[in-house]
């Protein structure tokens, strides 16, 4: 035999409704305790600056204390007679994640421009002979104080999360320029001398793995070689290895 208690017109709609509600406050306080631990954890992995994801105070890959080496190739682009092509070594130590110490060596080919293609040829003999030969870049060496205090990151096809930095730099060397130093109808072979050089400039690097980036430098460097002062411009894309 079944008893089926008899309620007021209504009343089973509200014994439904607390019966649901008695049933469903368990499984939301446990959900409130274990349920959203998983989905707040892998939140904090992409957005937490303390875990995966560090602020400019701790940037994506560490560096401090640890060695760089580079080489790469570029262009001189601002001389008037010659473009320069060097080829370039830089080798840093990282004092910190945003200061280092760097030395660079460069050996530049220098190109014959257009312009000057055509005052060689130009008329019976050329329109250089008897006339000073402009300087003629073939090495570039530095020491910078290289100092990077802006990181980002970017996520790349939504897959990938890498970083990049950006840097700005100032030091001295020297620079191997061959001179002109009595052109004569006989001769004009020029004379190699070492000039010392100032510069600045900036770097960026885009972070492909723990241990490679892509970098890209800019330097300005000011030397004096005879009497006029020349600020030739060196850009510069290299591959960087972080040991």
């Amino acid at each position: 035999m079944i008893l089926t208690p008899h309620l007021p017109a209504g009343a089973h709609r509200w014994c439904a409704l607390v019966l649901m509600a008695a049933m469903l406050a368990p499984a939301s306080a446990m959900a409130a305790k274990t349920g959203d631990a998983p989905v707040d954890n892998e939140l904090e992995k992409y957005w937490n600056v303390e875990l995966a994801v560090p602020t400019t105070e701790n940037p994506m890959h560490e560096r401090a204390g640890r060695f760089e080496a580079s080489i790469g190739t570029g262009v001189l682009p601002n001389d008037s007679f010659f473009l320069g092509i060097p080829l370039t070594a830089r080798a840093a130590m990282h004092l910190s994640d945003s200061v280092a110490i760097e030395a660079g060596f460069s050996y530049v080919l220098m190109l014959d421009s257009d312009l000057h293609n055509f005052l060689k040829t130009a008329g019976k003999a050329g329109l250089l002979q008897n006339v000073k030969k402009p300087p003629q870049l073939y090495m570039l060496g530095s020491i910078d104080l290289v100092y990077s205090p802006f990181h980002g990151k970017v996520g790349v096809f939504a897959s990938k999360l890498s970083s990049f930095d950006i840097g700005i730099m100032i030091g001295a060397g020297v620079i191997g320029v061959n001179v002109d130093k009595q052109p004569t109808a006989e001769s004009d072979a020029l004379v190699g001398e070492i000039a010392p050089a100032g510069h600045w400039g900036a770097t960026l690097r885009f972070y492909l793995s723990q241990t490679v980036a892509v970098r890209w430098d800019y330097r300005q460097f000011a030397y004096q070689p005879e009497d006029a002062m020349l600020f030739p411009i060196e850009f510069t894309l290299s591959a960087s290895f972080l040991l």
